[in-house]
């Protein structure tokens, strides 16, 4: 039995008697509770202090494998373990989470879950050969061979997400020595789960990477991504070292997970006689050391089965920029959309503090393929961290940033920007929003232009001119983040109807404000017990006011965010909202960014699960998305790059989702954490709505003509007015949707939103469709307007300006 754990009964001892938030399950099967912001104040550590420790799952492999441990704390600033005999009462520590040791009830000291409170599902150890273990993503740097696996190979994971096999090839053979019901809800139906010792054969050679010419004796699965690790016993590789050396490096999995934060490492040393790691980029040819074994970075992602895109989607390659996409946007063209801008600071990959005056911006064509740069000077603007919205004309409206005060506008019928007016205050990290009018509301950014209160203003496209607002006070939107210039940021307004707005987080307290006269505002209550700063928020139905959130942290920085869901209606400007607290994302994100799809899902990618800016340490490559027909999560095909602060993402206009950016950090030298989290790059997800249920492309609907009762040429529509849209090969249960046409930065996108169209008149292959005639519902600007078939696949778009 092990003693030093307070109580027997597990659901009260994290801080103020709460239960353990998750359980863990290490690679030698014990098992752990997870108490988030909770320390155990004592002085029975087993050792010194363990550095390196990026996660609990690292501290919980380490505290298992240690004599007389029950439990641990982890310091989140320094990356800190603590391993301890014994835990006093639990007290509230934001800066520390810990874990502790789940014993049975007869205290036989074999290590059993008694209680998880808020987990779905309990993570499982699993043990088998691995099936498909090489892909065509394997690095480069790593030879690979056709010699078949040794006998030996296995896999062992130490994961905690709600399906720990959910990225498994659908033949795999998965052992687990506990309960199967939890880890084979994540199985395709050809999937085999067995509860026997043995392990099924490798269909698949493991590659011969260690010494000797030998395949590793078995395969580590990250908890971070689920990457797949070789193990190379008695092997070492001189060279391409990351780091000048990581101390007290307990086990191969802690080296693991190590590695597997670090985006460029592909394989590491660990000595055994001083327990030290040598995380690497480049493995050069292995040679036998008795006194080193190596991890190799097998797989990033377990194998793809074709047949699986239809339920995971799927990824294209990685597309190279000269820039980091920090800020994304589509260009309004017609009859359809097929570029995309995207910049960065004064600086391709780095930013600074100050009136910079410039921008560094890419354009990529969607149907070629073509990039290019540019460096925007002329609005002596330095767009850094910006508002941005886009006007009834197709006109983009970028406020603030580095340049606090500057105001730019891109017009799209030129390819060019003008300087706008200046805003009546600097601004930076500020949102803003287009209003049911057509003018531009914007509030807060204490980010730059000086730390005071910075209540809303609103620019009228009309008059060319920025008004102050005084009644639209900041002060019921600010979050209480430990930085006083991070309270007042990245704002989730929706434009609503009669020059309103909605402001559903990232404060607990929502808003309702008005650009009207002098701008008013007043409370629509509290979304939830805490801030969810840099969290995701999208509206997916507008006709019904229905929106998403989730994620975000209660800090800017350096804190643990939240995986919790809500679901809120609106209705009449300053009537109360409706809130439902929905099934958690399987995944806490900060950092995300969320867009919504032509059937009224969300897809959300990106993010951490501590929000560490400038890093890629715990990222979240799995994105998960939201159906609205049962208010539910699922998981889909992982990412190759981590997206997380600085990513962006978009709809396109067929259907695709560009994700894309990250890093950027400051350009004072030795500031950054690493440079190797920057990103310029992006890549374009297929949902699973393109794709047959053999893995092959759908066939989408086709829009061969498009007209309205204000245009011949369908280019635009007055809201409450018709479509007449001709469909080839047209068919019963046919949908149609608007999505308006987004823009991105640090998470917000305050352009889009959907609206079903419902009022349809069909006649063969002819529909006639019309608009809601509320402008709150169809806010001037481009929007995208898709077909969808009976079967859920979205037509190619065509670009349909809506006018007052």
């Amino acid at each position: 039995m092990l003693s030093g754990l307070p109580t027997q009964d597990n659901t009260n001892i994290c801080a103020a008697k709460a239960g353990p938030s998750r359980v863990i399950t290490t690679s030698n099967g014990a098992r752990f509770g997870v108490c988030l912001n909770t320390d155990f104040k004592s002085g029975d550590s087993v050792t010194i202090p363990i550095r390196g420790i990026t996660s609990v799952e690292l501290l919980a492999e380490d505290c298992s494998k240690r004599a007389g441990c029950v439990g641990a704390s982890r310091e989140k600033r320094i990356n800190g373990g603590w391993p301890k005999s014994l835990l006093n009462p639990a007290v509230s520590n934001s800066g520390v989470d810990a874990i502790f040791r789940l014993l049975d009830p007869a205290s036989t000291g074999t290590t059993t879950i008694l209680s998880s409170t808020s987990s779905t599902a309990t993570s499982s150890t699993v043990s088998s050969n691995l099936a498909s273990a090489t892909s065509s993503s394997s690095s480069s740097a790593i030879p690979t061979s056709s010699a078949p696996p040794s006998t030996g190979s296995s896999i062992v994971t130490s994961q905690s997400s709600t399906s720990a096999s959910s990225t498994l090839s659908s033949t795999s053979a998965v052992t687990t020595t506990s309960s199967s019901s939890s880890l084979s809800s994540g199985l395709s139906s050809s999937s085999t789960v067995s509860s026997s010792a043995s392990s099924a054969s490798s269909s698949v050679p493991l590659p011969t990477v260690c010494a000797g010419g030998k395949t590793p004796s078995r395969i580590i699965v990250t908890t971070l991504n689920q990457y797949q690790f070789g193990v190379c016993e008695n092997t070492d590789f001189r060279g391409g070292d990351i780091t000048n050396g990581l101390t007290s490096i307990r086990s191969l999995e802690q080296l693991a997970e190590d590695c597997a934060a670090r985006p460029t490492c592909i394989g590491a040393g660990r000595s055994k006689w001083d327990s030290s790691g040598w995380p690497k980029s480049l493995l050069n040819t292995p040679e036998v050391n008795t006194n080193v074994d190596s991890i190799v970075k097998i797989n990033t992602s377990a194998p793809v089965d074709p047949q699986d895109k239809a339920s995971t989607g799927s990824w294209g390659a990685v597309i190279k920029f000269p820039v980091i996409p920090a800020g994304v946007f589509v260009v309004t063209e017609k009859p359809r959309n097929t570029r995309l801008l995207l910049f960065a600071a004064y600086t391709e990959q780095t930013f600074g503090n100050g009136n910079n005056g410039r921008t560094q911006f890419a354009e990529y064509n969607l149907e070629s393929g073509a990039v290019s740069k540019r460096t925007i000077s002329n609005t002596q603007h330095d767009m850094f961290c910006p508002g941005i919205s886009t006007l009834q004309d197709g006109r983009v409206v970028i406020t603030g940033g580095s340049n606090a005060e500057r105001t730019s506008i891109y017009d799209p019928s030129t390819n060019s920007f003008v300087p706008g007016p200046n805003m009546q205050m600097a601004r930076g990290y500020q949102s803003s929003v287009t209003l049911s009018s057509g003018k531009v509301f914007t509030l807060g950014g204490s980010w730059s232009g000086g730390i005071t209160v910075k209540d809303g203003e609103v620019y009228d496209p009309a008059t060319n001119a920025w008004t102050k607002l005084p009644g639209a006070l900041v002060r019921g939107a600010v979050t209480q983040d430990a930085g006083i210039d991070k309270r007042d940021n990245h704002h989730w307004f929706f434009g609503w109807r009669d020059n309103s707005i909605f402001q559903a987080g990232p404060s607990k307290q929502m808003n309702w404000y008005s650009a009207a006269e002098s701008g008013s505002v007043q409370t629509a209550g509290i979304r939830d017990s805490e801030d969810a700063m840099c969290g995701i928020f999208v509206m997916y139905d507008a006709i019904r006011g229905k929106i998403l959130t989730a994620g975000g942290a209660p800090n800017y920085h350096d804190t643990a965010p939240n995986k919790k869901a809500h679901h809120i209606t609106i209705s009449a400007p300053g009537a109360a909202p409706a809130v439902q607290r929905l099934p958690d994302m399987a995944f806490p994100r900060a950092f995300a960014n969320a867009v919504v799809l032509p059937d009224g899902q969300v897809l959300i990618t990106g993010g951490q699960t501590f929000a560490k800016a400038f890093t890629d340490e715990n990222s979240v490559l799995v994105p998960e998305l939201f159906d609205p027909a049962n208010m539910t999560f699922r998981q889909l095909a992982p990412m190759k790059v981590p997206r997380n602060y600085h990513s962006t993402s978009l709809l396109l206009p067929d259907g695709r989702v560009f994700t894309g950016g990250g890093g950027l950090c400051h350009d004072i030298a030795n500031t950054c954490p690493g440079i190797n989290s920057n990103h310029p790059d992006g890549e374009i997800f297929s949902p699973p709505y393109l794709f047959n249920s053999d893995g092959s492309m759908a066939v989408r609907p086709i829009i061969t003509d498009l007209s309205s009762d204000t245009a011949a040429n369908g280019y635009s529509v007055r809201a409450g007015g018709t479509l007449t849209v001709t469909v080839g090969q047209a068919q019963q249960g046919m949908t149609f949707s608007m999505l308006r046409v987004g823009s991105n930065t640090h998470s917000v996108n305050t352009d889009q939103r959907r609206v079903p169209l419902e009022d349809i008149q069909q006649n063969g292959s002819q529909f006639v469709l019309t608009v809601p005639s509320d402008n709150g519902i169809m806010i001037p600007g481009d929007w995208y307007l898709f077909v969808i078939s009976a079967t859920g696949t979205p037509s190619l778009s065509r670009s349909v300006t809506v006018t007052l």
